[in-house]
């Protein structure tokens, strides 16, 4: 089902009645071949994890810290992620799938946090401009470079702003 690649790893296996699709992984401490421990090791307490997945020359051998991230690097033998090893094991097409959906889904989530982090962000500094506006009787707001965005100004730095949106 698997054969050796050009860097020593196991190929990815495919055919039978392994091909079927997999239900989605939430987390990959929901798979089957990771292994999530608090061991002792020279009298100190440490949290390791183990991979499973038959033929991985990381079998069986606890690799420190519960890493989500680092794990499903080394599942879906990605380098550059400060990953001790990858996974040389036998990993089905379909289980490859799950890891690759798994991690897709992680992505986009983080996407989708920053996008919605940085909406907050506008829409806390429009409703403070308008605040700011309403205090101060100001009209019309002044461009600021730091922010990217219009800013409404004290009256005492108005005069200011008027001049330096002429000079521009």
């Amino acid at each position: 089902m698997s054969t050796d690649d050009s860097n020593g790893t196991a190929a990815v296996g495919a055919g039978g009645d392994d091909d079927a699709p997999l239900p989605p992984l939430t987390s990959i401490w929901d798979c089957e071949f990771v292994e999530k421990t608090i061991e002792e090791i020279d009298g100190v307490v440490i949290k390791v994890w183990k991979c499973l997945h038959p033929g991985c020359t990381r079998y069986k051998k606890p690799n420190k810290q519960h890493n989500a991230s680092k794990v499903l690097a080394h599942f879906m033998r990605q380098r550059g992620m400060n990953v001790a090893a990858l996974c040389t094991g036998a990993i089905s097409v379909p289980k490859m799938n799950q890891y690759k959906d798994l991690q897709d889904g992680k992505a986009f989530a983080k996407m989708d946090k920053a996008q919605k982090k940085r909406q907050l962000t506008t829409d806390i500094h429009d409703t403070q401009a308008e605040v700011a506006a309403m205090l101060t009787g100001a009209t019309k707001p002044a461009y600021c470079e730091a922010t990217h965005s219009n800013v409404i100004l004290p009256a005492r730095m108005r005069s200011y702003a008027a001049l330096s949106s002429v000079a521009r």
